[in-house]
């Protein structure tokens, strides 16, 4: 995406997705994705669609989203998505100091390898704590 507007290339965007992946029910989108007719067109083809509106809501919108507690699972697992976006940056991608699109491209890749490894070695010392927990617990006490 460059040189573009996020609010212009959410259709797009759905459309390739929903090739490779056909059975998408549901999408979640940022503030900066919503148009009247973003949200017209990709309505139409999710079975539910979670692009909130620019700006301040209405009352009548806020009841609805009360109201709907798919809505609102969805939307708490698009805040987990902005979570992992948040640590890449603070981990990696908060400066880039390569120049040009190609180096940029290439920075951010290394970040989300960074950050995945992170992640990977996080569970593997979970997992080593669990192993030592067990281990402990099946050596006899002395009375």
């Amino acid at each position: 995406m460059q040189k573009q507007q996020d609010v212009d290339v959410a259709v797009p965007m759905l459309e390739k997705l929903q090739q490779d992946y056909p059975q998408i029910y549901s999408a979640s989108f940022d503030r900066g994705f919503y148009s009247k007719a973003n949200q017209e067109i990709l309505s139409a083809q999710l079975g539910k669609l979670i692009m909130p509106k620019k700006g301040k809501l209405s009352q009548n919108d806020k009841e609805a989203i009360k109201s709907d507690l798919e809505y609102q699972k969805l939307r708490r697992q698009h805040s987990a998505v902005e979570s992992d976006i948040n640590a890449i940056e603070v981990h990696a991608l908060d400066r880039c100091p390569d120049r040009g699109i190609k180096n940029f491209k290439r920075y951010v890749a290394l970040s989300i390898v960074a950050h995945n490894i992170h992640k990977i070695g996080a569970l593997v010392q979970k997992k080593e704590l669990r192993k030592t927990k067990r281990q402990r617990s099946n050596i006899p006490i002395a009375a």
